[in-house]
């Protein structure tokens, strides 16, 4: 199903489980490209049960197929300026051609920039 976002990006935190799997999901099923991050590990602080890898693996799974590019990631703070950089180049303006489709896949630039 396309619709409202379609061509658009969306950047979800908390992707993993809960508010913002459905958000993924859905805004995946109008049409949005997906960014989606969880940190997927326990920290000792908290109490309650934390996504995990598997939790992100099956959004996923659930996203799959409904738009055109979703990047999935379980990072920390001090690996995001790197990942940040491959971003801003695939959302530039200068990635899409005249139709709004992208010239060179996130994957892609990831690539370049950061050696994968």
């Amino acid at each position: 199903m396309s619709g409202r976002v379609e061509g658009k990006v969306a950047f979800i935190t908390g992707a993993a489980r809960g508010q913002g799997r459905a958000h993924a999901v859905r805004l995946a099923q109008e049409g949005a490209d997906i960014i989606a991050i969880d940190i997927c590990k326990q920290i000792a602080s908290v109490q309650i049960p934390l996504s995990t890898p598997e939790d992100l693996a099956e959004t996923a799974d659930l996203v799959k197929g409904h738009n055109r590019d979703t990047a999935w990631f379980s990072i920390l703070d001090g690996e995001w300026p790197p990942i940040r950089a491959a971003f801003q180049a695939w959302l530039a303006p200068e990635n899409f051609d005249a139709t709004g489709s992208q010239r060179r896949s996130l994957a892609e630039i990831r690539a370049s920039l950061v050696g994968g």
